[in-house]
C-alpha cells in the first residue's frame, strides 16, 4: 500500500497570504465610505492568513446586508445587491496588483525581480 507523509491538520500548504482591500469603484455614499474604511483597517490588522476565505465572515459582518460576497482560495469579491459590477476585492498582495479607487497610490508592493547569474 502506498503510504505518504502525516503532516497534520494544520500544515500548510502554501505560503501565507498578505491581503489587501483594492475598491474598485467609488463609494456610493459616506456610509458605504465608511464600512470600506472599517474593512480596510481590519484586513491591515489581519493581512497574514493561510487561507483568505478565513476574513469573508467578517467582511460579510462589517459590510452587512445589500451586498453580495463571495471567495476562492485567494481571494473575496464585493458586489452590491443587483450589480454585476465588483465593488470591491481582498486579494493576496504577493501574487496581485488591483488599483484602487479610493487610494490610488497604496497599490501593494509588488514581488521583487530577481535575476539569478549563470557566472
Amino acid at each position: 500500500m502506498f503510504k505518504t507523509a502525516n503532516f497534520g491538520a494544520s500544515a500548510p500548504m502554501f505560503a501565507r497570504q498578505q491581503a489587501y482591500l483594492a475598491v474598485e469603484q467609488q463609494p456610493r455614499d459616506e456610509a458605504e465610505a465608511q464600512q470600506l474604511e472599517q474593512l480596510r483597517a481590519y484586513i491591515t490588522d489581519h493581512t497574514g492568513q493561510d487561507d483568505l476565505r478565513e476574513l469573508a465572515p467578517t467582511v460579510r459582518e462589517v459590510m452587512g446586508e445589500g451586498y453580495r460576497i463571495g471567495c476562492g482560495s485567494s481571494h473575496i469579491w464585493i458586489l452590491r445587491e443587483g450589480s454585476t459590477e465588483r465593488l470591491a476585492i481582498i486579494a493576496d498582495q504577493l501574487t496581485t496588483m488591483y488599483p484602487d479607487v479610493t487610494h490610488p497610490q497604496a497599490l501593494p508592493a509588488a514581488v521583487p525581480y530577481v535575476t539569478i547569474g549563470l557566472d
